[in-house]
């Protein structure tokens, strides 16, 4: 099967963006008049992108904000953001997902859509080709849009030639009838190759190579091949498409949370379902939202553990579809687990013979549940690290991230529950060289020991710093009931002398 790509210029995008949110907030769109946006540059403001009234006004983009005004006094104007031009351009990208599951921004005007076996969906390309049209020109947006066999034919056709499906058995002699500007050449270089008589496509396809590499460099002869097909560029996508995802198109708008809840719950139960056959579990879910007007809303969940369970899934979702602005309503749904792991079908237990899951299974769905609902900074588990240092061998992370392919936790000697963020100082009363402390004092408080085990001696890491001094732990057991974890810093005989401090008490 032959490749296709789809080519949408949006011409006045920045422009239709601005409308589009002045119109959304109750504000003055300034349609029919001279009207373009500003953009801070050396020299004062220039103009960054004009309507088409303004460019009827012999303006263009670059020209200084004094001569704008000169040229045309009626110009209206506004501050340009090329952020959010930029923001608004990947998501309607997302938007695109409804074609194809290959697309990818163009520029800062464009999106190009790998369509190969695609537009039968949609009554062929060039009925694909209209629809893309036509709901564009719904949300407000001047687009042209073209049909050919790799992307770099289809941007020179949206953009120099009639725009439309260009069939493949037609191409290359349309293509020859391009101005050169259409191999995507940086102006100057446009400029020198017309001065040399090469005005279209044709012109250089006619001469050798050679002596324009020589005068230009390889660029024009590489868009040259790639244009023609000779050549072809590995296609990125915006965002490679999961393997398991589920998507509906609904002729009738979703309007309302019960109807989106039922529809999530088949795309969950259909998700699962393709989960199950691979033996997968899920660890990331991205529910994607297109609503009528455009707009896309995406959501996000991760799980502590792999998950092939619709109903917990469904309820991670519950609160946001609540309080969610369908505007005038969803018109399509895809659900992708863009992150699995493997997880193999196990035996479960009988009905009344406490089933319902392991307690393991229980605790995750609930701290997937309690991320949702806190944020997953503020539900945090501890993460072992690299480290023999009790300071350093573990990291607060949050819960739903990697629990399970972290690393395991090391075989060591016990550990106090609580490890002091700053260890207290102590005077102690021991035993030379390396005897446990027989009394301890904190402060005005003498603390007599009445068991001790030790010492557990931890080198420092000498990669970090190669002259700290070796720590030795204590367990200790305090005659009033209290279990320390004491550490001396250093060893007797050493200059200077070891000091003591208390670094973890035991439940």
């Amino acid at each position: 099967m032959s490749r296709r790509y789809v080519s949408i210029w949006l011409p006045t995008w920045p422009i239709d963006r601005w409308r589009l949110a002045a119109n959304r907030r109750g504000e003055p769109t300034h349609g029919g008049a001279p009207f373009a946006l500003l953009h801070p540059a050396a020299g004062g403001p220039r103009l960054y992108a004009l309507s088409p009234e303004a460019a009827i006004a012999k303006l263009r983009a670059g020209l200084g904000l004094a001569d704008a005004r000169a040229i045309c006094p009626s110009l209206v104007l506004a501050d340009a953001a090329p952020a959010r031009d930029r923001e608004a351009l990947e998501a309607l990208t997302l938007w695109c997902g409804r074609y194809t599951p290959w697309t990818a921004v163009d520029g800062d005007d464009g999106v190009i859509l790998d369509v190969t076996g695609c537009a039968h969906l949609f009554g062929g390309e060039t009925a694909l080709v209209a629809d893309v049209v036509q709901r564009l020109a719904a949300f407000g947006f001047a687009a042209r849009v073209a049909a050919a066999s790799n992307p770099h034919a289809a941007w020179a056709w949206a953009r120099f030639g009639a725009g439309g499906v260009l069939p493949a058995k037609l191409q290359a002699a349309a293509l020859l009838a391009l101005p050169v500007a259409a191999l995507r050449l940086p102006e100057p270089m446009v400029a020198g190759l017309a001065r040399l008589g090469f005005r279209t496509i044709a012109d250089l396809e006619r001469v050798p190579a050679a002596p324009v590499m020589a005068r230009f460099g390889a660029l024009p002869i590489e868009r040259l091949h790639l244009v023609r097909g000779r050549t072809r560029q590995p296609f990125t996508g915006f965002a490679a498409p999961a393997r398991y995802a589920v998507r509906f198109a609904w002729a009738e708008p979703l309007a309302t949370t019960e109807g989106l809840e039922a529809a999530l719950t088949e795309a969950l139960t259909r998700l699962c379902g393709q989960l199950e056959q691979a033996e997968e579990g899920v660890r990331r879910l991205v529910l994607e939202l297109a609503r009528l007007d455009g707009a896309v809303h995406r959501l996000e969940r991760r799980t502590s553990l792999a998950s092939r369970d619709a109903a917990a899934l469904a309820r991670l979702f519950q609160e946001d579809l609540a309080a969610l602005d369908v505007g005038f309503g969803i018109e399509c749904l895809r659900l992708a687990a863009t992150e699995t792991e493997r997880l193999r079908a196990r035996q479960v237990d009988l009905p009344g013979n406490g089933g319902g899951g392991s307690e393991a299974e229980a605790l995750a769905r609930l701290v997937d549940r309690l991320s949702v609902r806190l944020g997953p900074a503020r539900v945090q588990r501890l993460q072992p690290q690299d480290s023999h240092r009790p300071e350093r061998a573990q990291l607060l992370v949050p819960a739903v991230e990697g629990a399970a392919g972290a690393t395991a936790w090391p075989e060591r000697g016990p550990r106090p529950l609580r490890l002091l963020d700053e260890p207290l100082r102590l005077t102690a009363i021991a035993e030379l060289p390396d005897g446990p402390p027989l009394r301890l004092c904190l402060g005005p408080a003498v603390l007599p020991v009445a068991a001790a085990a030790g010492p557990e001696r931890i080198a420092p890491e000498w990669w970090r710093c190669p002259d700290a001094p070796s720590h030795d732990y204590y367990r200790l057991d305090l005659e009033d009931g209290r279990r320390w974890w004491v550490r001396r810093e250093g060893t007797y005989g050493d200059t200077p002398p070891p000091s003591w401090s208390l670094a973890g008490v035991f439940a």
